[in-house]
């Protein structure tokens, strides 16, 4: 059982991987929803061509979802006052970016898909006219055209282009994507030590379209022998080998009836148009809008001619078309809820329009014709009890209720309305149940016949939304295709932002290394070095930059210090490198250095190492000055409480005692709780350490900043007096909003305070104390004394709140 569970979770997950997780989903993505469709337009505006169309899409992918950033925060807090502003200058320069590293990629993978329909078209047109395509002549003039195409298209399309148009050739491109889902199908690893992170590559569905081009190059050199791009220009073997796989895989690819093969032909036809149409969309600028519908529209025509066809057509040109396995373009029918796709196509050779005038002049809903199946059993219902009133002679009619129904006779009529009162329905659905039925049996069926079940009918009503979810997958389908080149350039932002967690993650280790660590802080270096090594190669493949060093790594500079890439590369060209240390100043040399170098790499890592250690310092800098802030500031707050230890009291009773007076408020949610408690116990630990503070002996007025009628009788207050000061306090503001509330004196406050704290203080002194020990309490005792007052100023202040809404509801239903 586990078993099969884990092969299901797998192929969902590939599944998955294949829809949505794609790179060029997610670049085509931002062209459908209408939010991210403005940003694009805003960035590109919106009448221009597809190649700055996409690169926007590309740009507000990495700003927006990736968190690519060409400024630091400091230069954002230095220099832009407007954050809006300052993120439209960044996605610019990102945008500028992905315009200078594609370059001519549509109009390449355009020209390239046209070449490989050409030869499509050839085979198929010779295997239409019954021509032996295995035959020794028509094999080798289709071999001839291939090898002077391929040695042609060598030397003209940059190499990653070409890799990939033979990979489509050779069919290997769907193998290889498919086996980089099912290996990375599995459970990620959640723990390796950093040394495997940095010798390791993250799993291929992280970075398709990488992936693949890498993993194609591996299957091909492997297959065709050869090493290098250099090796195909000067040896004749490797092209060989290619074109003996492209023969064998482009002629048992097609279909083997005559039928699949002129919907395979028609198919090609439509790729050519829309491939032209496209090309032209990159040439010369359109608004974008026009463009979709004009080829939506193309699609949808062709669909519904196809469909009309037949069942095996329209599946056998949708196959071709989206470039699918056969139950692949089942599973993408399906998804948009064609299930039956005989019903489907024969539901689009209905004229549609006449067919929605015709049931809504009827009154018939969808939902009539999803029920009309189940509700015949309400007829036949009646039918029963119809029949068992006949057997014993209560019912004269010899008609069945469809009759009684249609004839409407008043006897008749009456005999349906007693079963249906039996059978406790009523009788107006019976009859309306039994309209709907004729309309569609006598109406819809005979001007519109299906086969199968009445419920076939509602797919019409869902014609016009998958026709054009249909037409929008395939679309797009082809503008992922023309896009493949910008998902690779924005897979290469990804990586390298990814592996600088990794970096940072290498540098943490050899920051925190000791003197006899040192053999750590080489291997690590080593390691990153390497890293940044495979990223250049990766890198000179992408960019066609195997003779233009300064690009490549300027790439790499400009994601690892997140600027933009002219000011990384004005930055790698004119700095002193750290390659030759500190006394020397040299920067690197301009011409007689390669793209993948170790000396590059070396300089990479060192800048970055120089800035990390930088950044450290200025982060435990401020840490300190926000220590030494954070103790100025928590020496600030103890001030201004010691000098408002009365302000929360004085705001939660007369807060509590105003708002029992609203009509919708329920007291009880104004009562002391436990959360009050604790902040009184708090005022009071704090009050009752208040330095500096007079009372009046006979008053017992607090006379620290004024004076009272008894100046001879001022003394230092100690804890006990600040605590019946607070106390006093607490209760006079209740009697304030609650008249009735009795207030003891302070002396009396005083003498219960004095109480409660012997009893806290008796287990440890065993014996009553005296006024010397109120100086000795420990914070415990403090603390159990504040406890005992706050309980107290709570239930006083319940008891008014209770009183005082009581009276209120007395006074309201007195009025």
């Amino acid at each position: 059982m586990s078993e099969i569970s884990a092969i299901k979770r797998s192929r969902v997950a590939q599944e998955g991987a294949r829809r949505f997780f794609q790179t060029t989903e997610l670049i085509a993505s931002h062209l459908k929803r209408s939010s991210d469709k403005n940003l694009v337009f805003a960035l590109s505006s919106k009448k221009n061509n597809l190649s700055n169309l996409l690169a926007a899409s590309c740009a507000i992918h990495c700003f927006n979802y990736l968190g690519i950033r060409t400024k630091t925060d400091e230069q954002m807090v230095s220099q832009v006052t407007s954050m809006e502003a300052f993120e439209t200058v960044e996605k610019r320069e990102i945008y500028k970016e992905f315009l200078d590293l594609i370059g001519s990629s549509i109009q390449h993978e355009i020209s390239l898909s046209l070449l490989e329909l050409n030869y499509e078209e050839q085979i198929l047109t010779a295997m239409i006219e019954k021509k032996n395509v295995y035959e020794e002549r028509f094999i080798q003039n289709l071999t001839d055209q291939l090898e002077e195409h391929l040695i042609k298209s060598l030397n003209q399309y940059p190499t990653v282009f070409w890799i990939d148009h033979v990979g489509e050739l050779t069919g290997f491109i769907p193998f290889v994507k498919s086996q980089i889902l099912e290996e990375t199908a599995g459970l990620k690893a959640t723990a390796i030590d950093l040394e495997k992170n940095l010798k390791g590559e993250e799993k291929g569905d992280r970075y398709i379209e990488l992936s693949t081009i890498f993993h194609l190059i591996n299957k091909m050199q492997k297959s065709f022998e050869f090493s290098s791009t250099r090796d195909l220009k000067l040896e004749t073997f490797p092209i060989k080998k290619i074109l003996n796989q492209i023969i064998a895989y482009r002629l048992n690819f097609y279909p083997i009836s005559k039928v699949g093969l002129f919907c395979f032909q028609d198919a090609t036809k439509l790729k050519k148009i829309i491939y032209k149409k496209l090309l032209d969309a990159d040439t010369t600028p359109i608004d974008y809008e026009s463009l979709e519908l004009d080829l939506t529209v193309l699609i949808r025509e062709n669909i519904i001619e196809q469909a009309q066809k037949g069942p095996n057509k329209f599946v056998y040109f949708l196959q071709n078309l989206l470039e699918l396995t056969f139950e692949e373009t089942f599973s993408v029918l399906s998804r948009f809820g064609v299930s039956n796709v005989s019903l489907f196509c024969h539901i689009l050779s209905f004229d549609y329009n006449q067919f929605k005038n015709d049931i809504s002049l009827n009154q018939l809903s969808k939902m009539d014709f999803l029920t009309a199946d189940s509700q015949k059993s309400l007829i036949w219902n009646v039918e029963q009890k119809l029949n068992e009133l006949k057997l014993i002679s209560l019912s004269r009619s010899e008609r069945s209720v469809e009759e009684i129904l249609n004839n409407f006779e008043e006897s008749e009529i009456l005999v349906l309305k007693n079963i249906c009162r039996t059978l406790k329905i009523e009788f107006d659905d019976l009859r309306q149940v039994f309209q709907k039925k004729m309309i569609i049996e006598k109406i819809i069926r005979k001007k519109y016949p299906l086969k199968g079940p009445t419920s076939c009918y509602s797919m019409v009503f869902d014609i016009p939304e998958i026709l054009a979810n249909l037409c929008k997958t395939i679309y797009f389908t082809f503008f992922r295709k023309i896009s493949c080149q910008f998902a690779r350039v924005l897979e290469t932002y990804v990586k390298i932002k990814e592996d600088k967690g990794l970096y940072l993650l290498g540098l943490k280790r050899i920051f925190e290394s000791t003197a006899n660590e040192e053999w750590v802080v080489i291997k690590i270096e080593e390691l990153i070095i390497q890293r940044l090594m495979r990223r250049q190669e990766e890198l000179a493949m992408i960019f066609n930059a195997e003779n233009d060093a300064f690009l490549v790594n300027s790439f790499i500079y400009a994601r690892l210090f997140d600027c933009n890439l002219s000011d990384a590369n004005e930055i790698l060209h004119n700095e002193p490198s750290f390659f030759y240390g500190d006394s020397i100043g040299l920067g690197l040399p301009k011409d007689m250095i390669s793209p993948v170098s170790y000396i590059f790499a070396y300089d990479l890592l060192y800048r970055f190492k120089d800035n990390q250690e930088f950044l450290k310092i200025q982060k435990e800098q401020l840490k300190e000055m926000r220590n030494q802030k954070s103790t100025e500031k928590r020496d600030e707050i103890k001030k201004v409480q010691k000098l408002n230890t009365l302000n929360w009291i004085d705001k939660k009773i007369t807060s509590s005692l105003m708002s029992v007076s609203a009509v919708s408020v329920n007291p009880t949610t104004l009562y002391w709780n436990e959360k009050d408690t604790q902040i009184v116990i708090d005022n009071l630990m704090i009050h009752s350490k208040l330095k500096d503070r007079k009372i009046c002996s006979e008053c017992n007025c607090d006379v620290s900043s004024s004076s009272c009628e008894h100046p001879n009788s001022h003394r230092k207050a100690n804890a006990i007096d600040l605590m019946a000061q607070y106390y006093h306090f607490a209760l006079t503001r209740i009697k304030q909003n609650w008249e009735k509330t009795k207030v003891p004196t302070i002396q009396e406050l005083t003498d219960n305070i004095h109480i409660w704290l012997n009893e806290i203080m008796f287990p440890r002194l065993n014996r009553n104390i005296t006024e010397n020990d109120i100086d000795q309490m420990i914070e415990g005792e403090r603390r159990g004394l504040s406890q005992k007052i706050a309980i107290a100023i709570g239930q006083k202040l319940d008891k008014a709140i209770y009183k005082k809404f009581k009276a209120n509801l007395k006074k309201k239903r007195g009025t």
